[in-house]
């Protein structure tokens, strides 16, 4: 009989998840240096590498001289907030895998109402506040993370993690399914968080002492669950747990929390990634170069200015002791002997070199505006301003074309996560609807999420184009040939074009309530058809009985002929 496998000690396992920190530490590594440099010309304040930076007010501006960088960036923040999650309308649609399911009315009904609960729910959190820190990370440094969860203010809450506090391990599928953070908490923040019993005893006594705002570093850990059994009780049960547990204290000292999730609670969403890498590019990598150089040209600008302002001077040996005024109103006393003397600038000063570097600045600022997309953003907003549909469209086909792939991604990696999430956080708390009796009995428990933000619908109105096209081909066509309108398939036609425009399930008619709809008018149709040709052979047999032909009516004289009874 195989020997049962031994259960780890709290204490053991706890060595196990520090052995695990260091070593994603140290192959993060090669990642630092660049995230700093990416952070000094495009977020000062973006990242922390270090758990004592916290609360840390000092200026971290000083490499910049020029703003492009920092104004680009925020642009692109901006525009995907308002175009990809914007607040004030619905920017995600909640529907089933099976497509024939998917139009039901019954289904079509109940998605909406999923649609609506968790809106609200991401309307009641910090969501809206935690997306423009979501794309400026994805933008900048080319991943995210964000720990969602339960909130019993809230319903749910976001925990945005800065670029360097934490470390990510992959999964089969190389997406990030592990995480791994340190953070500062004050005594107190530890203490209502985890209670004063599973606190150590260094931070218990300065919770007794008073000293509250004493900070102690803490290490968090989500991983995905390799003891999971399906339906097991307690943490078992659960695909991921969560484990806390204070960075100083002794190894002897078990966790301060073990915890588990039925679903990823974190996002780990990356613009875009390499292979297997763990972590993501971004835009801000590719404009890096640029950046620096910016930076240093902008420099440069200004010791031209200054010489062209100030230049160095030259003058007689006898002035050399004396304070040469060189400001208008000014005075300079000069010796008698050396009456006429006068002081005039070193070198002489070209202003094309001035005019040269302005050019190689603008050149730079156009390259990284590019590189970060702003014109995209200038040109979605400007759609009914003063940019022609024509222009508009040009600068959308290029730039829809870059930007598909990275929307995506951060789908699959971020807005996927946060949907499923807030729909997790709904049903553990009961307050999802029941499900109609279609998806019981087809046991379909899963949703699909398809999004409709402003974004989303205008790449997909580009896919819309050919659908157009082959409605005017074939009403054409049809002018000349009109079966051929048995070709086309008009109400899957309509349930694309509605999709395509994010239209709401109460303004398209399901399958079933259309076949309903058409039976019953058929119907109507049959039952005033033969009230019409009843109509009209009472009227034709009073004609005929009225219509007198050689003594006898017509009726008479046609029953007579059939062999009828008159």
């Amino acid at each position: 009989m195989a020997e049962e496998k031994r259960q780890e000690t709290a204490q053991e396992r706890r060595r196990k998840h520090e052995a695990r920190f260091v070593a994603l530490k140290a192959e993060r590594a090669s990642w630092d240096a660049h995230w700093r440099q990416l952070a000094e010309n495009f977020r000062p304040r973006g990242s922390r590498f270090l758990t004592t930076e916290k609360n840390r007010g000092e200026r971290r501006n000083v490499h910049i001289h020029n703003g492009t960088p920092l104004k680009s960036l925020r642009t692109l923040v901006a525009g995907m907030y308002a175009f990809i999650t914007p607040p004030e309308r619905k920017w995600f649609s909640v529907t089933v895998v099976d497509s024939e399911l998917a139009e039901l009315t019954e289904v079509k009904q109940h998605c909406e109402e999923v649609e609506t609960l968790v809106a609200a729910q991401l309307a009641r959190s910090n969501f809206y506040r935690v997306a423009p820190v979501m794309f400026g990370d994805l933008s900048c440094f080319g991943t995210h993370v964000t720990i969602l969860e339960a909130d019993d203010e809230d319903g749910m809450r976001g925990y945005p993690c800065p670029v360097g506090s934490y470390c990510l391990a992959n999964d089969r599928r190389n997406k990030p399914a592990t995480l791994y953070r340190q953070l500062r908490m004050t005594v107190e923040q530890l203490v209502e968080e985890f209670g004063l019993e599973a606190c150590s005893v260094p931070a218990r006594r300065q919770y007794e002492d008073g000293r509250f705002d004493a900070e102690v570093e803490v290490h968090h850990c989500i991983t995905r669950n390799h003891d999971y059994e399906e339906g097991a009780v307690g943490t078992r049960g659960m695909r991921f747990v969560s484990l806390w547990w204070e960075a100083a204290a002794s190894q002897d000292v078990a966790f301060l929390r073990e915890s588990g999730f039925r679903t990823q609670p974190f996002i780990a969403a990356r613009w875009d990634s390499t292979g297997e890498d763990v972590y993501g590019s971004s835009p801000a990598m590719e404009a890096l170069g640029d950046a620096e150089k910016l930076q240093a040209a902008e420099w440069e600008k200004e010791q031209q200015l200054q010489l062209l302002r100030t230049p160095p001077m030259q003058g007689p040996a006898s002035l050399a002791a004396k304070v040469v005024g060189l400001l208008p109103g000014d005075f300079t006393a000069v010796p008698d002997m050396v009456a006429g003397a006068k002081v005039t600038p070193a070198v002489e000063y070209d202003p094309r070199t001035l005019q040269a570097i302005m050019a190689d600045i603008a050149q730079k600022e156009a390259r990284i505006e590019g590189m970060l997309y702003v014109d995209l953003w200038v040109a979605l907003q400007a759609r009914d301003k003063q940019m022609t549909a024509r222009e508009v469209g040009a600068i959308e086909d290029e730039k829809f074309t870059q930007l598909s792939v990275v929307n995506a991604g951060l789908s699959d990696e971020g807005l996927d996560v946060v949907v499923n999430r807030t729909i997790d956080i709904l049903a553990a708390r009961g307050e999802l609807p029941q499900p109609p009796q279609a998806l019981l009995e087809a046991g379909e428990t899963g949703y699909k999420l398809e999004y409709i933000s402003p974004f989303a619908l205008a790449q997909k109105m580009q896919g819309t184009t050919g659908l157009q096209r082959l409605m005017a081909v074939v009403g054409q066509a049809a002018q000349l040939v009109p079966e051929v309108l048995d070709k086309l398939d008009v109400d899957q036609t309509v349930d694309e074009f509605a999709r395509a425009l994010g239209v709401t399930p109460k303004v398209v008619r399901g399958d079933d309530e259309v076949q309903a709809l058409r039976q019953r008018r058929a119907e109507a149709q049959q039952a005033a058809q033969q009230v019409e040709e009843a109509q009209q052979a009472a009227k034709t047999a009073k004609t005929l009985a009225e219509t007198p032909t050689q003594g006898e009516t017509a009726l008479r004289a046609l029953l007579r002929t059939t062999g009828a009874k008159p």
